[in-house]
């Protein structure tokens, strides 16, 4: 065998290798990564139903009734939001428990 039958036939032994890992891998994400209902959801998540009914435009979810989430894209979301959630949060300045003693009514 030559130098150019050996470089293919090491080649085409990784290609195969590597489609054979790759499936493996989709394939048990594919096996863990359930469906869920909105009240599975909303527990795996300890949230109210209703919490997840007011969100239905932004967490990905099925198209057909019932409503079903995929557990990797919702988490994604939520992931997402909880970010943002934060940034808000860093960003706001809480004032109620200011006192100032150069406030004057009046001058």
């Amino acid at each position: 065998m030559g130098i150019v039958e050996t470089f293919f036939d090491d080649l085409r032994k990784n290609i195969n290798e590597t489609l054979r890992d790759t499936i493996k891998e989709l394939i048990q994400q594919e096996i863990t990564d359930k469906w869920l209902s909105k009240k599975q959801l909303a527990e795996y998540w300890g949230v109210s139903p209703r919490w997840i009914e007011n969100r239905l435009d932004e967490i990905p979810h099925s198209e057909t009734l019932p409503w079903r989430f995929k557990k990797s894209l919702a988490d994604q979301w939520r992931m997402g939001e909880l970010k943002r959630l934060e940034v808000e949060k860093m960003n706001k300045v809480s004032i109620k428990n200011y006192k100032s003693d150069n406030f004057r009514v009046g001058q």
